[in-house]
């Protein structure tokens, strides 16, 4: 039996599309949740196929564990201990490194269980990069790691480029995988061939929220310089919430020639009609662990604008689009105008991208890497079979 520990369970759905993936393939598995808001309690639940897999959530966090890290990860793991029995499962699958690794890692330490962690956004971009003091525990969760896995290859690249991983890379490159994420099953049904341009205007498409780190300012202003050139150029905007969202509103106010503001599309049949009525899907996020977007463009026949070395980056070559410094505006409109020139070069196959992020083939492969470690645990099995 698995052990998932999940600390995002309830906000992103990807975790739930493994987990019920996972299911399909006989897996009993529990999913423990850490709990911030009794609101959230629910969200992106399934039905298990495993009548002996369950939800298992933490007793709720408090305000100041957001600031006391070490704090936050024994209460968790107190709970933890304390809501099931940890010797039935035969090992832990932590989707971060640093909030659900911590726990792997101390649950390794007392019972021998074997785990797996994965590398993401934030512990790249703020655990590693800003909490210096807790830079030791996250070098003792991958050395202790039975695998290490990646969404992307930019983010293995990054993590071990770092100076003071240096002496341990051999070490932890050796057990280190990437797993890209899956997609919604719609759109692998509803794929799309590549298109060909908009004689009249370049449409351009973003999908996201408007915090910083999306930084659809720089995209604003990027759209302008080229309209700037001459280019007849329209970005159409689809999201909702962050620090950002007035900013935005305020400067497409300004040139609303330029841009249409869509408010937030959940209806996916909606969000495709609006990939095929675009040319390009631009989003140069400052950080991002992968971006189902960017896949969900793709699979309609969108060459793609992302960020140098953050999300996809290195998953597949230069023919899906431009890679760009997402802090330089010049750079971002230099990336959208190099599509605009050569669009035929951008010559990938929609069908064969999709089927490398449908969920059935991914929760196989996380199958087969749960196997693979536990070959080395006597009497190690996840299956019901």
């Amino acid at each position: 039996m698995i052990l998932h520990i999940a600390n995002d369970f309830n906000l992103s759905k990807v975790h739930s599309e493994l987990y019920r993936n996972l299911d399909r393939l006989d897996v009993a598995e529990d999913i423990y949740i850490p709990l911030r808001k009794k609101s959230r309690k629910g969200n992106n639940h399934f039905e298990f196929i495993q009548k002996q897999s369950s939800y298992i959530y933490s007793r709720q966090l408090k305000g100041y564990h957001r600031l006391l890290f070490g704090r936050k990860i024994n209460w968790l793991y107190e709970s933890l201990i304390q809501s099931t029995d940890v010797e039935k499962y035969s090992i832990i699958h932590a989707t971060t490194l640093f909030s659900d690794g911590g726990i792997a890692y101390m649950l390794k330490k007392k019972y021998g269980k074997p785990y797996i962690v994965a590398v993401r956004n934030t512990d790249l971009n703020l655990f590693f990069k800003y909490m210096i003091h807790l830079r030791e525990f996250g070098l003792d969760v991958l050395r202790n790691a039975d695998k290490i896995v990646f969404i992307a290859p930019s983010y293995l690249k990054r993590l071990y480029s770092l100076p003071y991983l240096s002496r341990y890379k051999d070490m932890l490159e050796k057990k280190s995988v990437v797993i890209p994420n899956g997609i919604d099953q719609f759109w692998i049904d509803f794929v799309e061939d590549r298109k060909s341009l908009n004689p009249d205007k370049l449409h351009l498409l973003y999908i996201g929220s408007f915090n910083k780190g999306k930084n659809i300012i720089g995209l604003l202003k990027a759209t302008q310089l080229l309209r700037e050139k001459g280019i007849n150029v329209h970005l159409n905007i689809v999201g909702d919430g962050g620090k950002d969202y007035d900013k935005m509103l305020k400067y497409i106010d300004n040139n609303k020639d330029a841009y249409s503001y869509h408010g937030r599309i959940t209806d996916k049949e909606s969000l495709k009609q609006l990939f095929r009525k675009s040319d390009i899907f631009v989003m140069p996020s400052h950080n991002e662990t992968f971006g189902l977007v960017y896949i969900e463009a793709l699979s309609q026949g969108l060459p793609i604008v992302y960020t140098k070395n953050e999300g996809i980056d290195g998953i597949y070559d230069s023919s899906i689009g431009e890679a760009v410094d997402s802090y330089d505006v010049e750079d971002i409109a230099k990336g959208i105008e190099r599509i605009y020139i050569d669009y035929p070069k951008y010559n990938f196959n929609p069908k064969e991208i999709v089927r490398n992020h449908s969920w059935d083939r991914i929760a196989t492969k996380y199958f087969d890497l749960y196997q693979e470690v536990l070959a080395v645990y006597k009497g190690g099995q996840i299956s019901n079979n």
